[in-house]
């Protein structure tokens, strides 16, 4: 009861604040699982370019014919493919009034630079994790068939850090679109690719956080989501005010 009275109040308090948020960490450290959870609590935006850039391959679209190649083996898409996207959106969100949650965008320390001409963001969090802990995460993830709801295989028990599989409630039927349904593997959540792009991650985007060092707070993620997430909202809810006392 505590954890969900602490969790509504941190909220409404986020609702009150529109903020502008990016989320920096690890791929499969969760930025996407907290930036979507955040968002639907609050009606931020979540504003996640791996998302901007799944939709492009869908459609079949140039871009998204050359975002697949380099998807497919874990390497960073280049900058130029993404940056026009990502400028329109936020422009647009912050002409709203509207707070977002920029997810996988910068990834370097030169796309930071060209954010902050057009974005005064808020707050930035580095989300944090074992590197094994993630590669068991990724590599156990799934994703319905008909709609795209995210699943997980994998059980981690790893030091204190104990993580349950998301299964869906129903064997072979998602819970979101209550369709019947199949669980599809990425291919960028091979294992072998896994570790390539936590490599990629420590030599190519970590000086971001550096970059970010005034407005840069670390949360480190030990546990499943029904424990952290509710501390995630107050860890944000008390960065938020102590910016605007």
């Amino acid at each position: 009861m505590f954890r969900r009275t602490v969790g509504r109040y941190a909220v409404d308090t986020l609702r009150e604040n529109p903020s502008k948020f990016l989320f920096l960490g690890a791929p499969g450290v969760g930025k996407g699982t907290y930036a979507a959870r955040l968002c639907r609590d609050t009606g931020y935006e979540h504003v996640s370019t791996g998302e901007l850039l799944r939709n492009e391959v869908a459609k079949g679209t140039e871009v998204g014919k050359e975002a697949k190649m380099h998807m497919e083996k874990g390497n960073l898409v280049p900058s130029e493919l993404v940056e026009a996207m990502v400028k329109g959106k936020l422009l647009g969100l912050v002409e709203q009034g509207k707070g977002f949650v920029l997810d996988g965008y910068p990834r370097n320390v030169e796309q930071a630079k060209s954010v902050s001409k057009y974005i005064d963001l808020d707050l930035v969090v580095n989300l944090t994790q074992p590197f094994d802990v993630i590669e068991n995460k990724i590599s156990g993830r799934r994703s319905c068939s008909e709609c795209g709801e995210g699943y997980n295989l994998s059980t981690v028990k790893m030091g204190t850090i104990t993580m349950d599989p998301l299964l869906p409630k129903k064997h072979g039927v998602c819970d979101a679109c209550e369709q019947p349904m199949q669980l599809l593997q990425r291919k960028d959540d091979h294992i072998d690719v896994v570790r390539h792009r936590l490599n990629l991650y420590t030599d190519v985007t970590r000086p971001v956080e550096d970059h970010y060092d005034d407005i840069l707070h670390t949360f480190e993620v030990l546990g499943g989501t029904k424990v952290f997430y509710p501390l995630f909202l107050e860890f944000l809810k008390e960065k938020i005010l102590s910016r605007k006392a």
